[in-house]
């Protein structure tokens, strides 16, 4: 996850595997922490798959989006 994207439209969907969510309280949390990185448009959880999906948009960094998720103590696998 380390490609920044840089396009004039909205690019795919990116789906990324988050460790230790154990709860809804999680959930909410990842969700927070991954709409505010630069470039999420959107952001989602599935908490029965463990995923999360963005959608991603100008300027998006995947580097900076793990980052994110880990700072907030989840682990991106």
């Amino acid at each position: 996850m380390n490609e920044t994207v840089r396009t004039g439209h909205v690019s795919q969907p990116l789906t990324v595997s988050v460790d230790g969510m154990t709860c809804a309280s999680c959930v909410r949390r990842v969700e927070m922490a991954a709409a505010k990185v630069e470039g999420v448009a959107d952001s989602s959880v599935n908490f029965a798959t463990k995923t999360l999906t963005v959608a991603p948009s100008d300027g998006f960094s995947a580097a900076a989006l793990a980052e994110r998720i880990r700072k907030i103590g989840y682990a991106v696998v």
